[in-house]
């Protein structure tokens, strides 16, 4: 079952999930444009991108941003529009916004929202059912002290990610100062020891149309994965699949989950956007397929597919190597396992991440934070609401 060939608009392109997701479009025939709030970017340099253009940061500029993507949509006559990264927070809370002739793939603010907000999705997956870690919230630097969740524990910010702010505190000790702003509260959350696991789906009005599931092995520094290899976990599937169908989800998604020695499974976070799971759908899963509801079936990528995201590897990898035997399984790992930017039909992505990355070095030195939060500095949302244009 074939579709007529439409014109895409990806948003975030800075992100190599963008990049994916235009080299998966371009592949199945469509045309495709992307957006950024910085004039580089990874998507600027690809051949499968027909154009690319800067808009005003969303984070900063929000009507600005809004009114930039109408113009697009209506002056290339888009068909779907596409967040990636945490734009979406922004698109979301202005759906009424964009022209009623292009299709935007997310679901409204206020799902997102819940979805996106560490306390809110603990609040609705026990809403449904689904027994979320013990969590409570901390609205007040004086809430820390009242906390009622036996240690070990977590504190760690509402609206974060990649692990930012997180803090471990052990048995018996005395939590630290945290900066808590009213416009962003943080949580306390169980410490649960077990097996970790990501996930990245789409779904539409809550059918589930692609999924994938991968073990957490070598991270940023412990935060996101850099190193993914696609299994098959029927527990996660279905838990996924259920979740999504009771709240009638339509976007990309990801879930974060622990999963104990005795098969308990504890969903930790969600992020209700593209993440990095889907670089291990291939060319020929058609995962554009999913995004239009066409497949007859659940689009998952071939068990045992394993990518890399090999500048990430050569940056933070090794530092979680410390023993002989590991660094072993480090080498064998980066040198057979397949890049998510190199592609030989498309290779100036990969070449461009050698002035890429070192231009979000020196933003992180610029403002004093790490490289992870200078990448999504300007798109972030942080408890921000959308204003009326």
């Amino acid at each position: 079952m074939g579709i007529v060939l439409k014109n895409i608009l990806l948003t975030g392109g800075r992100a190599t999930i963008a990049l994916e997701l235009a080299r998966q479009f371009h592949a199945q025939g469509h045309n495709v444009y992307v957006t950024d709030c910085n004039r580089l970017h990874i998507c600027r340099y690809s051949n499968t991108v027909r154009k690319s253009f800067k808009t005003p940061s969303p984070r900063y500029e929000p009507d600005e941003f809004i009114r930039s993507l109408v113009h697009i949509i209506e002056d290339h006559q888009i068909d779907l529009l596409i967040p990636t990264c945490e734009e979406i927070m922004f698109i979301s809370g202005y759906l009424d916004r964009f022209p009623k002739f292009c299709k935007v793939f997310c679901s409204s603010f206020e799902m997102i929202h819940e979805l996106h907000s560490k306390w809110l999705f603990c609040q609705k997956t026990n809403e449904l059912g689904f027994n979320p870690p013990k969590t409570q919230l901390i609205e007040t630097s004086e809430d820390v002290s009242k906390i009622h969740i036996d240690t070990p524990y977590v504190l760690k910010a509402t609206y974060s990610r990649a692990c930012q702010n997180l803090v471990f505190v052990g048995p018996d000790a005395t939590p630290p100062p945290i900066p808590v702003a009213h416009s962003n509260p943080w949580v306390a959350q169980e410490w649960i020891e077990g097996k970790k696991y990501c996930t990245y789906s789409i779904a539409l009005e809550g059918k589930l149309t692609a999924h994938t599931t991968y073990p957490v092995a070598f991270t940023v520094d412990g935060s996101s994965c850099i190193t993914f290899e696609a299994v098959a976990h029927e527990p996660i599937f279905n838990w996924v699949k259920d979740f999504l169908a009771k709240i009638k989800f339509t976007g990309q998604v990801a879930f974060d989950f622990i999963e104990k020695k005795n098969g308990k499974l504890f969903a930790i976070e969600c992020n209700p956007r593209a993440t990095h799971g889907l670089h291990l759908f291939s060319i020929m899963d058609n995962l554009p397929a999913a995004f239009f509801n066409i497949s007859d079936h659940v689009i998952q990528p071939e068990v045992g597919t394993q990518k890399q995201l090999a500048i990430g590897m050569m940056a933070f990898g090794w530092r979680e190597v410390n023993r002989r035997q590991e660094l072993s399984s480090f080498r064998k790992k980066f040198f057979k396992t397949k890049d998510v930017v190199f592609c030989r039909k498309d290779p100036k992505p990969f070449f461009a991440m050698s002035f890429l990355f070192p231009m979000y070095w020196v933003k992180s030195k610029q403002y004093g934070i790490t490289i992870a939060e200078a990448f999504t500095r300007e798109m972030e949302w942080n408890g921000d609401h959308p204003k009326d244009l």
